[in-house]
This record gives C-alpha cells, structure tokens and sequence, in this order.
C-alpha cells in the first residue's frame, strides 16, 4: 500500500518541527510527501530537507515563488516522480511506481489567500486538464477556501465570491473529493471563545480516472498536531487477488454464441444417485465451463480498460485528422464496443452488490394450539401439500429477476432462464425430490422460498390477524399509525419495541396485561427489557399514575414518542416534529457526495431512495409545506449539484423536471402532490373498498 501526504506545516526552521515531520514519515512509512508554507528560505532549503529525511530527492518551486511555499520529496527507491509543471501555487508530478497499476499525476496545492490569484489557479489547473484529463489525476494540499457554507464554523459563514469560482472550477473539471474519513474541518485558528474559527480548507480532489484505475483509494485527515492544518494522508489500496473467491456468473455470458453448447457438454454427463446430488455435481461442471469462456472472450475489467485507451487514442489521431472515414469507422466501432464491455462490468458490480449472507437463529417449538382461532379449510390445506408440478418450478425461476441474488453456487436466474431446455428437467427433479425429502442441497434455494410463498399467498389474508397490518397483502402499515393517534388520546398505554399494548386506566387492569405479557415470554423466550419499555399514563390523577407505573414495572413515557418510524402525538403536527424526516433525506445525501455520480445516477437515487424516504411519512401525514419545500430543496440541489448544500444553478426549471417522460420531464415526483394523493388515498379506502382493518 502507497500511501501519499500533503501537510501546512506553518514554518520548518525549528528542530522540533523538523523532528516531528521526520517521525510522522517514518511512522507511517511514506514515499511521497508534500510540504506546504515551510518559511524556510532558498539558501538553507537543501540542509533542511536533508534534516528532515535524508537519502530523499526533494523539489521545490523556489524559482516560480520568491518564498518556495511547497516542497515535495519522494524515495527515490520506492518510486519515480517526473515534474511537469511549476507555479507560485502548485507543482505538478508524475508518479510511477511497481506498487500502482498506473502512473498518476499529482498536483500539490497551496493557493494563496487572495481570491484574484486564486483563480488565476483554476485556470490554470483548468487548462493543463485537458491534456491529462485521460490520466489518473489527484490534487492534494491547502485550497484556501471553503467549498459551501457548512465547511466552516465562526467569523464570516456567508457564502463568498471565492467559493463560488471554487465550485464552478470544481463543476467544469469534473473534480470531486475522495472518500474520507477523520476531522471534518481541517483549519483552526488557535483561538477560543467567540473569536474561534474552523474550516475544512484542507482536501484532495480527484477526476473520474482516478477513481477509474484506483477505486479503493482514501483519504485520511489527522489531527493539526504542531499545525494548524490537518494532516492529509492518500492511501493507494492495492486491488488484491484473493485465492479462492467465490464463484460468480456474469449475466452477459447467456449472449455468448457457445454459451448453450457449452452448457450442454457439460451437463449431458451420466451421475448415478439421487436427483438433487445429479444437479449440484452438473453445476460445478458448468462453473468450470463458464469461467473458460469468460476468460476466453477476455476478462471484462481488462476489456474496458483496452477499449477505452484504443478509443483515446483514435480520438485524439481524429484532432489532426477529423475527416478520415477510416478513423471515423474505428471510433464508431470502439464507441460500440466500450459501451457493450461497460454494461458488462457494471452487471459484474450488480451481482457483488446483491450477494448477501443470511444467518439462522434456533427456534424452540412450543404448544400454540390453544391460542389459534383461525384455521385452514380441508381443501386448503390439500392444495398446500400437494405434489410441486413442473410448471410450478418453472414458473418460479422465470418470475425472478436476471439479477436476483445468486445461492452459494454463483449462478443467477438469468442463467437457469437461458439454459431451461437443457437444465430444466434435471432441475425439476431435484426440486421435487427436496419437497419428497425435505433435504436441501440444491443451491437455487430462493426458488423453494418462491415455491412455498405462492402457495401460501392465496391463504395468508385469512391466517393472519387483523392487527398485524404489514406484510399482507392489501393492508398497509400506517393503518395502525393512525389508530394509534387516536388512543393516544383516549386510555393508558405501554410500549416495547414498536408494540404497543393499550388497558383501561387502573392498576388492576395494568396488572392483568402484565400477566399476560409475562406468560407470553414463558412460551416465546422473549422477554420484554424494562429498559427499553415505558408506562403512558394519561390520567391527571397523581396518586394512581404513581400506581399504575409501580404496577407496569416500565420507565414513565413522555410524548412525543416515536412508533414505527413517525412521531406519536397528542397534538398537531408541526415543523419540528418533522425534523427527522429531513434530516434522513440529508444524511443519505452526504453519504454519496463523494461517490463518482452522473446526473443519472444521482436522478436514479432520488426517484428510488429519497422518495421512499419521504413517501412513508406522506403516507400518514398531512405535511406542512414548509416541511414539503425543504426537503424538495435538498433533492433539488443534490440532483444538479451532488451537493444537498450548494444552491447550484439549474438547467431547467424544477416543475419541468417533474412532468412524466413522455412530457418532457424525468419522472420525478412533486412531493406536494404526492402527499395530496396518498392521504386522499386513506379516504378513499376509508369510503370506497372494504378492507379489513382496525383503523376502519
């Protein structure tokens, strides 16, 4: 691992500065650092650097500033830095090295203080762009300046000139910070009190090669230590091979033209024993066929990263020569062929992203007979035991989607889709020898949890008490919320872990629900923590409140409290009430500003993820439409900026956004109107359909 630094020291004239510099590099084994403001002048910078780390090759830019503000020193065994450039505000690198895959260009910053130079900086850092825009580029050092509001605390908070030049040079390069992690603001100016101001200046920025060919990389920021910036420490991960990791079909396999040949040789093969053991010794067999193709129609990693270079290459022949047909006819080709290798990785990526490990917690088995009232029909409960058919099977894999996430064997459902006519029959067999049986060792065990839910769909509604109002089918969660409004407001209630258990307001009547709760645990094993329950009371009674919580053996309650997501009232909703909601959307937010999101990643996030976030409370609530502008703000700067903070410039006008795609817009949602639409929805329920529900 390579690990990168970039430090403000404030001035290494002193010793101990000297000292600590040199420990903090041994330390954490460096073999590149940048110095910024070291004050030291050009006649003694040699015998300084040699100080500092000795049998090191340094460079300064002495000869682009009268102060020689960054140095930048490297082990020259370790790796090799070529300089590009030089400024009064940057100096501008190549490193190569036999730990990185790729050589990267490295720019160290220290911008100055005044605005007019700095952007003489970002023109500056704009044009050299273009000519490494199609190499790994990171900048790393003191910007000087603040990207929004939020990055600083004390003195001036409003938004400034400087930072806007920041972010549009940030927006037309297409730099974005890299993950990380440690002290959010990086600048301090050791004072205390009213007169204390901290502000994140500090960072390393990096373009879409980057993250491209170093997608594991970080960012560290430590303490100011003998400073008074932040320490920032760039890891370079190395993207290790691990032996013997698990077996994983590509989906883009299936359009192979030997996909089905191969699939077939490998499975004609004659196993004795039973059907279930038949399928999972034919299924290792394909692995080993399908890991042959993938490797002969060349690993997809390796094929977009060909494909992408080969296309740079002609694009930049095509500068000179715009009009050769024959270059023209490549690029079109190349265009083609890159998009084809990028939609197979990214179905790579889908596939590790859907894997999940599942646990199993014991169960112990107790008498519950008598406390069931509902029972099945006899030809119900033949139509749940009888034989699985064919079709049955068939029909469960086909209902899955191409991606569903693989068993342990590493094949998706697209694969049993495509290779049906050759797989099927073998993989009927086995399903149905496993319901004849009852032992699994088939791999594809989502088809058996298929198999069974279909079955018990047609009869869940009728099972399933009326107070349990999620996860049925045709009845919904808030439900509940609502009712619960309502006996908020009427009779006395205890609540454990989103249960809520109502009784008439006396000690007598507590103790009899606690009796039942306790006898509940004697069966379940599930024991109800008093830690975590609380007693409302809603008597003014002070002699029997103090009774009845004596009584319930739970923390006395206070409103508001929080029941299955939302807040329980006794009141009105206000805006206050509503601050969690917000602060999701935001959160969420600022967990993917540092992720490499186009403007349709980021409107994918938004119709799938923020919606849901605000649909649930829209759901139940009649939100304010302050509330209702807040969050439509947040969603409205991340999409156009990435940044729930910054009031980016929009292209087009919200509302045109959220007309229907065949009006022009992208289908997002107007949040006023959905939460018009699904309140109007309960009435509509409420007054139209017969639902079976305690609410109505």
């Amino acid at each position: 691992m390579m690990q990168i630094t970039a430090w403000n020291v404030r001035g290494l004239n002193q010793a101990p500065k000297q000292f600590e510099v040199r420990s903090f590099i041994s330390s954490q084994k460096l073999t590149l650092v940048a110095l910024l403001e070291t004050r030291v002048q050009e006649r003694h910078a040699a015998d300084v650097s040699h100080k500092v780390i000795p049998f090191w090759n340094w460079d300064f830019n002495y000869d682009a500033c009268d102060g020689g503000h960054i140095w930048i020193g490297y082990d020259p065994n370790a790796l090799s830095v070529q300089t590009l450039f030089k400024s009064d505000q940057a100096i501008h690198v190549k490193v190569t090295s036999s730990e990185i895959p790729i050589p990267f260009v490295l720019s160290c910053i220290y911008a100055r203080n005044e605005k007019v130079v700095q952007a003489r900086l970002w023109n500056f850092l704009t044009a050299i762009g273009v000519s490494a825009s199609s190499n790994p580029w990171l900048l790393l050092g003191d910007f000087n300046v603040c990207r929004d509001c939020s990055k600083k605390r004390g003195g001036d908070t409003s938004f400034s000139l400087g930072m806007h030049r920041f972010n549009d040079f940030l927006s037309s390069a297409s730099f974005q910070d890299l993950a990380y992690s440690g002290p959010k603001l990086t600048w301090t100016n050791k004072r205390f009190g009213d007169e204390c101001i901290l502000k994140k200046l500090d960072r390393a920025l990096v373009n879409d090669d980057w993250l491209a060919h170093y997608p594991d990389s970080k960012t560290l920021f430590l303490q100011q230590g003998i400073s008074d910036h932040s320490l920032v420490v760039v890891a370079l991960l190395r993207d290790l091979q691990h032996k013997g990791s698990p077996f994983r079909f590509l989906n883009h396999l299936v359009d192979h033209p030997l996909f089905l040949d191969r699939v077939e040789a490998s499975w004609i093969r004659q196993i004795p024993r039973a059907p279930m053991f038949q399928v999972v010794q034919k299924l290792k067999a394909v692995k080993n066929a399908m890991k042959i193709l993938n490797r002969f129609r060349g690993h997809v990693f390796y094929l977009v990263s060909s494909f992408r270079n080969h296309l740079l290459s002609i694009q930049h022949q095509l500068q000179d020569n715009p009009h050769n047909p024959v270059l023209l006819q490549q690029e079109l080709e190349l265009n083609r062929d890159l998009l084809v290798a990028l939609e197979q990785e990214s179905d790579h990526f889908h596939l590790r992203a859907r894997i999940r490990w599942s646990r199993n917690s014991p169960f112990h088995p107790f008498d519950v007979a008598p406390f069931i009232d509902k029972c099945l029909e006899q030809d119900q409960g033949a139509r749940l035991i009888a034989e699985v058919l064919a079709e049955e099977v068939k029909a469960a894999f086909f209902s899955m989607g191409d991606d569903k996430a693989p068993g342990p064997d590493g094949f998706t459902a697209k694969f049993f889709k495509k290779s049906w006519e050759i797989v099927g029959a073998d993989v009927v067999k086995a399903i149905q020898s496993f319901f004849a049986s009852s032992h699994l060792r088939l791999p594809p065990g989502p088809v058996i949890t298929n198999i069974l839910a279909n079955r018990i769909k047609p009869v869940l509604f009728g099972l399933v008490d009326v107070s349990q109002a999620a996860f049925v089918p045709g009845r919904l969660i808030g439900d509940n919320i609502l009712l619960t409004w309502e006996l908020t407001r009427l009779v006395m209630l205890m609540f454990e872990d989103d249960l809520l258990l109502f009784s008439h307001g006396d000690p007598s009547s507590v103790s009899i629900l606690k009796s039942c709760l306790e006898h509940f645990s004697s069966l379940s094993s599930l024991v109800a923590n008093p830690s975590k329950s609380d007693c409302f009371v809603s008597c003014k009674d002070l002699t029997l409140q103090e009774a009845i919580y004596n009584v319930s053996g739970f923390r006395r309650g206070s409103m508001p409290m929080r029941f299955l997501g939302v807040p329980l009232l006794s009141s009105k909703l206000s805006y206050g009430d509503c601050q969690p909601v917000i602060d999701r959307v935001r959160n969420k937010i600022c967990a993917w500003r540092n992720k490499a999101l186009s403007f349709g990643g980021r409107l994918q996030l938004a119709q799938s993820v923020l919606s849901s976030i605000y649909m649930y409370w829209a759901s139940v609530f009649i939100l304010s439409k302050k509330v209702i502008n807040e969050i439509e703000q947040l969603i409205r700067n991340f999409f156009w900026s990435g940044n729930e903070a910054d009031p980016h410039k929009a292209k087009v006008a919200w509302h045109d956004i959220c007309c229907l795609k065949r009006q022009g817009g992208l289908g997002l949602k107007p949040l006023c109107v959905w939460n018009q639409s699904l309140v109007a929805k309960l009435m509509w329920r409420l007054l139209v359909e017969d639902w079976e529900s305690l609410w109505m």
